[in-house]
């Protein structure tokens, strides 16, 4: 097949989803706790690539991506603009528009980034430092988080306790730890930026320690850039700003379908089919948690439908 052939049908069936893709990100924008990331995406522009961005915004109940040609605050806006509740990401400041009148959106800080920053600024192969001090307390407020899941008690007022209690006083022993060391790094050192992001930081960090059910890090976001990081090494570069958006549609369809567990091919075949005739008043019928497969002997397990 070729080539023009088959981005021909990419182009088409992205078409053919785009009111889905629409209602996705419908979902994630009422969500209440939202998480955000961006990383690049190479597109071609006569002979030669330049960098644009590929975003995405999730929440429980869906994943969605948007390409954009730059990392302003202008996307961040289209994507959350007009919204409220929490907004998980990192210390990027594209994302400072959401917490005025463009939007209403308390943000929480993320402790693997932080991690991540301490981590990276220990020598190569050494294991005995003393950052292994603050690394091994944030594996503290980790352990913590998981004794509650497997608990079952993970959102509740027995997971606030805990926090408020246990999470608390490790937090503190972590601000002690950085504050015994500002100006003794240099700034444009990797240990004077790990303490430079954390300072700044603090009071979106400490958030989760007044809500249960804020996670302690935005890595399901990064998780969820993966798909792109992988696509720089396998196609190198999208053809076009539409293409890369073509392309942000059909991503956010998979991961939606993935992230409930339902087969994206088997879905993305019917909906080519069903969103022919389906009414548009209607569209959040076919969302992937209330899909289920043209086989009505078929046994699906229950789909969670958005708040």
């Amino acid at each position: 097949v070729a080539r023009s052939t088959l981005g021909s049908r990419l182009r088409r069936v992205a078409e053919q989803l785009k009111p889905i893709y629409d209602e996705l990100k419908r979902v994630v924008r009422l969500g209440r706790y939202v998480h955000a990331d961006e990383t690049g995406q190479p597109v071609l522009d006569k002979d030669k690539c330049f960098r644009g961005w590929m975003w995405v915004i999730l929440s429980k109940q869906a994943i969605v991506y948007r390409y954009s040609n730059s990392r302003d605050s202008n996307t961040a806006k289209e994507l959350l603009g007009g919204t409220s509740g929490n907004l998980t990401i990192d210390g990027y400041g594209a994302y400072n528009c959401l917490a005025d009148k463009e939007a209403n959106r308390v943000r929480s800080g993320c402790w693997g980034h932080f991690r991540r920053k301490v981590f990276e600024a220990m020598p190569a192969g050494v294991t005995e430092h003393e950052n292994r001090q603050v690394l091994d307390m944030i594996a503290e407020l980790y352990k913590l988080e998981n004794e509650v899941i497997i608990a079952g008690i993970d959102g509740t007022r027995d997971h606030l306790e805990i926090r408020q209690g246990k999470s608390h006083a490790i937090v503190k022993k972590i601000w002690r730890w950085i504050d015994a060391r500002i100006g003794k790094h240099s700034p444009a050192s990797k240990m004077g930026k790990a303490i430079s992001y954390a300072t700044k930081q603090r009071e979106k960090l400490e958030r989760f320690l007044i809500d249960p059910r804020l996670v302690l890090d935005n890595n399901c976001a990064e998780r969820a850039l993966r798909i792109t990081a992988l696509g720089r090494k396998n196609s190198m570069f999208a053809g076009s700003a539409e293409h890369a958006q073509n392309l942000a549609m059909l991503h956010t369809i998979i991961a939606t379908c993935r992230l409930h567990e339902v087969n994206p091919y088997d879905y993305i075949r019917d909906m080519l089919i069903r969103i022919q005739t389906h009414p548009a008043s209607r569209i959040a019928e076919l969302s992937p948690w209330r899909w289920q497969p043209p086989n009505e002997n078929a046994i699906e397990k229950p789909r969670i439908d958005p708040a």
